[in-house]
């Protein structure tokens, strides 16, 4: 069995749950003796490199955006077609996003597509290109021999919302991994005083960051009480003018850096603060507690079923709420040590080498004629 991944997502993602997926993939059925590739074609993406026998070549330094983007697409688009007309009966062809021009590949191997989350269908008015996901995202959905979803929520909504027999569907938890702690450049003045954390994009509504803020200048948490932000830097100007409004200027500070340095952020924070309303899944709480660090999430969507018993859940609708439970896990060292405990021991049943093996049994059963429920 041959297996080889389209280049479709390393051409627009630098980094990313949805690559570091694919490149997991590819890694571990290579460690079990599948003959599995990704094809990366012309690519901007800094995970391939992690991924033995991938095929491609890191253009995102080179040339305009707007021409590096045009050529790309037209070169990865003819690639993609170039591989599925390589492949045979029984291989399979797994497509890393929901590229166009579903209509002109061969179909002579298997194909699967993964569906992370129905944001574009729960939130059509985040993007003007929502449309255009959900229409070629429903495309392969509907070509596809199998559809794997990383999480029971997203199965579904995508039950609910496409129509998809359920049978046609499995279920593939992600793994985590966590690089080692690795001191930000800011590190000196992180630890002088506690601080929560908060990961992940702030601009996308249904990511709840004003809520966060709203929470932090809350008469009921302590002024020492700092917010570092890990993901697009430096703040924006509404979110300046945020900080202004809610007198936080001095209490949040803007952070990127390597998965070492966010490594080191959890590892110190008082507790990650995940306040999503809608997740596929939700990486995050994960990678907190394999370093030992407190979780308060929302009790929306997927997360839940991710964290289990093992955070203090709120309703990402109340402030209030999120007010106690930050108060509840900073104050009290016996439940942030109680959490810690759950935290690791949670997060040690969600393994990549867990995601290849389900994964790859789907690829055998299509292979073998079978179906799955």
């Amino acid at each position: 069995m041959r297996v080889r991944y389209t280049p479709d997502v390393f051409r627009f993602q630098r980094a990313g749950g949805v690559s570091r997926y694919f490149v997991e993939l590819s890694k571990g059925l290579q460690e079990l003796g599948v003959d599995a590739r990704i094809i990366a074609g012309l690519h901007l993406n800094d995970l391939v490199a992690d991924a033995p026998r991938s095929l491609g070549l890191d253009v995102g330094r080179f040339g305009p955006p707007r021409a590096r983007q045009a050529l790309t697409k037209a070169v990865d688009y003819a690639v993609t077609g170039g591989v599925a007309g390589l492949l045979g009966r029984g291989d399979v062809l797994h497509p890393t996003w929901y590229p166009p021009r579903l209509e002109r590949l061969p179909r002579r191997a298997h194909l699967v597509t993964t569906v992370f989350d129905m944001i574009p269908e729960r939130f059509p008015h985040l993007s003007v290109r929502s449309a255009d996901v959900t229409r070629r995202k429903r495309a392969w959905v509907e070509a596809s021999d199998h559809v794997l979803v990383i999480s029971e929520h997203t199965r579904r909504d995508l039950v609910e919302l496409f129509g998809v027999d359920p049978a046609k569907i499995t279920v593939t938890p992600l793994g985590v991994t966590v690089a080692d702690p690795l001191p930000p450049t800011a590190a000196p003045a992180l630890e002088r005083s506690p601080f929560l954390l908060y990961v992940g994009d702030r601009a996308t509504p249904y990511k709840n960051f004003d809520r966060l803020l709203d929470a932090l200048g809350s008469d009921r948490i302590d002024t020492d009480l700092r917010l570092v932000c890990v993901g697009p830097a430096p703040r924006s100007e509404s979110e300046q003018a945020a900080l202004v409004a809610r007198r936080l200027e001095s209490r949040v500070e803007f952070v990127s850096g390597s998965d070492g340095n966010l490594a080191w952020l959890y590892s110190r924070a008082e507790a990650l603060v995940y306040p999503s309303i809608y997740e596929g899944f939700g990486l995050p709480p994960l990678e907190a507690m394999t370093c030992g660090c407190p979780v308060i999430a929302s009790d929306a969507a997927a997360i839940p079923e991710v964290v289990g018993d093992a955070a203090v859940l709120f309703d990402p609708d109340d402030t209030d709420a999120l007010v106690a439970a930050i108060d509840g896990v900073v104050s009290d060292r016996r439940r942030r040590e109680e959490l810690v405990a759950r935290g690791l021991s949670r997060a040690a049943g969600f393994t990549w080498r867990a995601t290849v093996e389900r994964t790859l049994d789907v690829y055998r059963s299509m292979a073998n004629g079978m179906s799955r429920a």
